[in-house]
């Protein structure tokens, strides 16, 4: 970036056309160094919600360390769009003191918020988030629980099966169905039995559009498939 670049860059944080910030934070995204960086991180100061979202996730994209201090204040926007960006935004950066960050909203009163940042433990695959994770599978609302089963499948730590296998007799479907495919990708045979429960009992889709049934049969079968490259 050289220095007309960096003027221009500069000029468009404070043009009124909304259109324009946007662009130039997509620009900034893509040439990704340190100087397109610190630009990214004035426009989390921007008076616009969409402005500080998309430079939220422009920065967690680029994983630069230097973003993590200016990220954390905005855990407490006003608006909660932004907080659900910059929570997946520290969980793909992913350092300590992100992580650190992350543990405080998990007893903040929005549930959209503490759901984020359970997804959001899971894109850092650091195995200090799992007890934290684990805790969350006895939240109160069911999105949040239902996102923690899905960080835990996505990290693959097995302190996660056991709780998982409970969650399997979870009251929301949605949270069944993600235990269900949390614990495919674990690959437990300590599971199959209530994968066969479920199979034979339950009834109902995720979140994703996933029939829980044939989630907990390509789950037995990931799972035997295991088994049989362990035999081997």
């Amino acid at each position: 970036m050289d220095s007309s670049d960096l003027e221009a860059f500069t000029a468009a944080l404070q043009n009124s056309n909304k259109d324009i910030r946007l662009k130039t934070i997509r620009e900034l995204e893509e040439i990704g160094n340190r100087q397109a960086v610190e630009l990214l991180i004035k426009f989390l100061q921007d008076k616009d919600w969409n402005i500080r979202k998309s430079s939220a996730h422009s920065l967690g994209r680029i994983k630069e360390q230097l973003a993590v201090e200016a990220l954390i204040p905005l855990l407490s926007d006003e608006e909660i769009r932004v907080c659900i960006a910059v929570a997946w935004a520290l969980g793909n950066i992913g350092n300590f003191e992100a992580i650190k960050a992350l543990l405080v909203t998990l007893n903040d009163e929005d549930q959209l918020l503490r759901a984020a940042s359970a997804l959001a433990f899971g894109y850092t695959g650091n195995p200090t988030v799992v007890e934290p994770l684990i805790g969350m599978l006895q939240d109160k609302a069911y999105n949040v629980r239902e996102m923690a089963a899905l960080a835990l499948g996505n990290i693959g730590d097995y302190r996660g099966l056991d709780p998982l296998i409970y969650s399997l007799r979870d009251d929301s479907v949605y949270v069944r169905c993600m235990a269900v495919i949390a614990l495919g990708k674990l690959s437990s045979p300590k599971a199959l039995s209530e994968l066969h429960r479920i199979v034979n009992e339950d009834k109902g889709f995720g979140s994703t559009g996933k029939n829980i049934i044939e989630a907990a049969k390509e789950a037995i079968e990931k799972i035997k498939a295991k088994q049989q490259e362990n035999n081997i």
